[in-house]
């Protein structure tokens, strides 16, 4: 019972994991798109 249990556990970290990276992706993106845009201005 102990196996399936650890095994959800490291594919729920990945998966954060990954979501994770996305979202510091978007922020970044999101960051350099406002400075671009005020810089524009």
């Amino acid at each position: 019972m102990s196996r399936p249990v650890t095994h959800a556990q490291s594919d729920t970290g990945r998966m954060s994991l990954i979501i994770d990276l996305r979202l510091k992706v978007f922020v970044l993106a999101a960051v350099l798109l406002i400075t671009a845009v005020l810089g524009a201005w």
